[in-house]
């Protein structure tokens, strides 16, 4: 057990730390050397153990109010807490790449195309390297299953005339039937 010189300004806390005691995550485990800074003022050093087990040695003032919690491991888990759906900004996780695709956030780290997602649900395995997800109708953001055709290597730009005249026919029978309806 050691003598505090304080923990608050001017030394006025004359507590005494002892082995274990706790500030967030940290547990008090010894004195360490002081610190003499370049304009020669000491101040008193601690090491201290955090939760997650890495020990982490600094000035007993920064331990008082609000100064420091853990050894950094609390900053990274709130930054953790704050992406994806947790967070305030959170908006589904899909948007639209600079090419018009959509890109979904299937964790964290990673963001897909969600054409080739939707494809290996349908097939029912991964995409091989040499495969491609042709949109049928060209509409690069229309992933509907019906819409997606797989094709064994690059494919060339445009869409084949029988599939656009198939989805404007698609479009002419929704626009029928809406019709219909007010009527």
């Amino acid at each position: 057990m050691t003598l505090s010189r304080g923990i608050g300004r001017g030394g006025h806390n004359k507590s005494k730390l002892v082995k274990g005691q706790r500030w967030g995550r940290l547990t008090y485990i010894k004195d360490a050397d002081d610190y003499i800074s370049p304009s020669g003022n000491r101040r008193r050093q601690v090491e201290c153990q955090c939760d997650c087990g890495n020990l982490h040695i600094l000035h007993l003032i920064n331990l008082s109010g609000k100064g420091t919690k853990s050894c950094g491991c609390l900053k990274t888990e709130l930054h953790k807490l704050k992406i994806g759906p947790m967070s305030t900004r959170w908006k589904g996780g899909r948007s639209l790449d600079s090419h018009g695709y959509v890109v979904i956030r299937t964790d964290i780290n990673t963001q897909r195309l969600e054409h080739h997602v939707v494809m290996e649900q349908i097939i029912g395995r991964k995409l091989c390297p040499s495969e491609t997800v042709h949109h049928l109708n060209g509409i690069r953001s229309d992933n509907r299953s019906k819409n997606l055709e797989l094709w064994a290597s690059r494919h060339p730009k445009g869409q084949r005339v029988e599939d656009l005249l198939a989805f404007a026919d698609e479009i002419i029978a929704c626009y029928r039937l809406k019709e219909n309806a007010y009527d």
